[in-house]
């Protein structure tokens, strides 16, 4: 029995014919095409033809174009071109691309392409019109606030010239130091007992207040002691004396010291104050553990109220002319202080004045020792080795860290924000000296000039012309580079933002191969930057007579730290030739004012939020 099926409609296609069938059952064969033209069109049919740009285009200035002669001239130039171009030689084609290609050169320059800056992005990017801010502007180093008394000593001739004297003396180091937080209290130490000094003879600004200044009337002449005695009654643990008006590296010095506060830290007046007290009036002799310097106190000198108190019962056990205290206060310590280098320009230049014999005359803004003065150094020196070698006890014979040759923060910055630091010194060791009594102090100096004259090569490479905010100065040092050696900066706090550095030496491009970057939270433990961080260096072309121009550029993302230096890790055949050693920290901002989102661009400018904590 068959199975029954159900008829359907089908459709075959071939080459040639097409079978359709039907209810019926009959097969009718009809062409394909004619098959294909009865199924129902799909789709969109465009006329290619038309221009679809057209209707942009009123009717109205289309005409106009069609008819003016500006468009005849325009398809008669084009006829001209393209006959010109097809009777061009080979050599006439090739200047022209040659033409075409300097122009797109010169185009590609002018844009920054090959720098790296696009021109029309150097002020504008998504955000809108920006500017950039200097974020430095706006940090500033906050421990130690108020801890500080500067002491400021005051001797007026009668009590009708007073207020003129006080305006002459006192007025400009009160404008100066009332702008600094850290300094919570300033004594004012009057010399003169038979003058009664009050704070209505003052000229201050509106920066200082009243209830911050205090005078004390002493009841004797204690001469420079005064200046120990005022810090002793100061209520804070710090004390700061300078006695000369002149701007000096406050923050710096102070954030040094705030590490160290068990050692003297001064800020030399020049490059030859640093040089006598840090070679010349230095003593050291290891048999009997003496290691200590002078330098002069009133030109910028921070010490504990420790430090000054322990001085004090000293002066009362082995009594000293109080008109010579200075001449005592760092040698007594038996510690090498922590001395910055000085800038040569803050203070007038200073010349001796002798009296009949030639001496000379004893000043208190004088920057050299006179007669008398070294007679006293001389003195106290000779006074510390006896206790030392007699081991009484009186005096510490061991060494505060950091010593002479750990004290590796050399001078500050100009700007105020940061300390150059190397581990290369500029003078020989003193110990090549072993101090004895029977040597005087214009002994002592002729003998360190003669081995090595600071005057020779350090008076005009000193440290300072690194870190001076100028690329015309260079600190060279007078010796090759060694494997270990460094340079770097401290940049007084930790840091909030990304920093970018810079350096400029002339040294070969192989200097830079041979640095490994570090970074420290303390100063002390070292850690290497992330291997990501990239330096971009850009060296001039050598000659036959000097070495290349290095410049170099690198951008710390991570933050925390406060410490960078650059390493070597290799002996090397030249000295430390030194520029430009600096940092910064810009951010952007649109034109609302707005401080863009925390970020980095390439070109190590950061972007921070406006209420970020700073």
């Amino acid at each position: 029995m068959r199975p029954l099926h159900k008829k359907t409609s089908s459709l075959s296609l071939s080459s040639s014919s097409g079978i359709v069938g039907s209810n019926e059952g009959n097969n009718i064969r009809r062409p394909v095409s004619s098959v294909l033209s009865d199924l129902p069109l799909r789709g969109i049919h465009i006329n290619i033809s038309s221009d679809p740009f057209q209707h942009r285009i009123p009717p109205y200035v289309q005409r106009a174009w069609q008819e003016s002669r500006i468009q005849e001239y325009v398809t008669e130039w084009q006829s001209r071109l393209r006959r010109r171009y097809h009777k061009a030689s080979p050599l006439e084609l090739l200047v022209l691309s040659l033409i075409m290609f300097a122009s797109a050169i010169l185009l590609l320059v002018h844009v920054g392409f090959f720098s790296g800056k696009k021109y029309q992005d150097w002020h504008y990017d998504h955000y809108g019109w920006l500017d950039e801010v200097d974020l430095l502007d706006m940090l500033y180093p906050d421990e130690g606030r108020g801890l500080t008394t500067a002491v400021l000593l005051f001797d007026p001739e009668d009590q009708w010239k007073v207020a003129e004297e006080a305006k002459e003396t006192l007025t400009p180091l009160l404008d100066e130091l009332c702008g600094y937080e850290m300094f919570g209290s300033i004594m004012i130490w009057n010399n003169n007992p038979l003058v009664n000094m009050t704070t209505d003879v003052l000229e201050i600004n509106k920066k200082c207040q009243s209830s911050k200044i205090q005078i004390y009337n002493s009841y004797s002449n204690m001469h420079t002691a005064g200046r120990y005695l005022g810090c002793s009654l100061a209520k804070t643990p710090y004390c700061y004396f300078q006695d000369h008006a002149a701007p000096r590296h406050w923050r710096s010095l102070y954030a040094n010291f705030l590490r160290f506060p068990s050692l003297i830290h001064s800020e030399m007046r020049d490059v030859q104050a640093y040089a006598q007290a840090k070679w010349r009036w230095c003593f050291f002799n290891d048999a009997v553990h003496l290691h200590t310097c002078h330098a002069h106190v009133g030109y910028g000198t921070l010490a504990s109220k420790e430090t000054v108190s322990k001085f004090i019962e000293l002066m009362e056990l082995d009594p000293i002319d109080v008109k010579y205290s200075d001449m005592y206060f760092m040698t007594y310590t038996n510690q090498a202080p922590y001395l910055l280098e000085g800038t040569k320009s803050v203070f007038p230049s200073f010349e001796d004045e002798e009296d009949r014999v030639g001496a000379i005359i004893e000043n208190k803004n004088n920057p050299n020792l006179t007669r008398a003065g070294r007679e006293h150094v001389h003195t106290g020196v000779v006074s510390l080795y006896n206790h030392l070698i007699h081991r009484t006890g009186v005096f510490q014979t061991g060494e505060i860290f950091p010593n002479y040759h750990e004290q590796t923060s050399r001078t500050s910055c100009a700007s105020d924000r940061c300390l150059f630091m190397t581990n290369v010194e500029a003078f020989p060791d003193p110990r090549v000296f072993a101090y004895e009594p029977i040597i005087n102090l214009s002994r002592t100096e002729d003998m360190h000039d003669s081995y090595n004259d600071a005057r020779d090569h350090y008076y005009k490479y000193p440290y300072g012309n690194a870190v001076d905010g100028t690329d015309n100065t260079v600190w060279k040092s007078q010796r090759h580079i060694k494997a270990g050696d460094y340079i770097g900066l401290d940049v007084l706090m930790a840091t909030r933002i990304p920093l970018k550095f810079r350096f400029l030496a002339r040294h070969p491009y192989s200097y830079r191969r041979a640095l490994n970057i570090q970074t420290s939270f303390d100063g002390i433990n070292w850690m290497p930057v992330n291997p990501s961080t990239e330096i971009e260096c850009n060296a001039e072309d050598e000659t036959s007579l000097h070495t290349s121009m290095l410049e170099c550029r690198f951008t710390l993302s991570e933050t925390g730290y406060r410490f960078m230096r650059m390493e070597t890790t290799q002996d090397l055949d030249y000295v430390f030739e030194l520029y430009d050693l600096s940092f910064s920290a810009k951010v952007k901002r649109d034109a609302n004012g707005q401080l863009l989102d925390f970020s980095v661009d390439h070109n190590g400018v950061a972007f921070v939020e406006e209420d970020r904590n700073l």
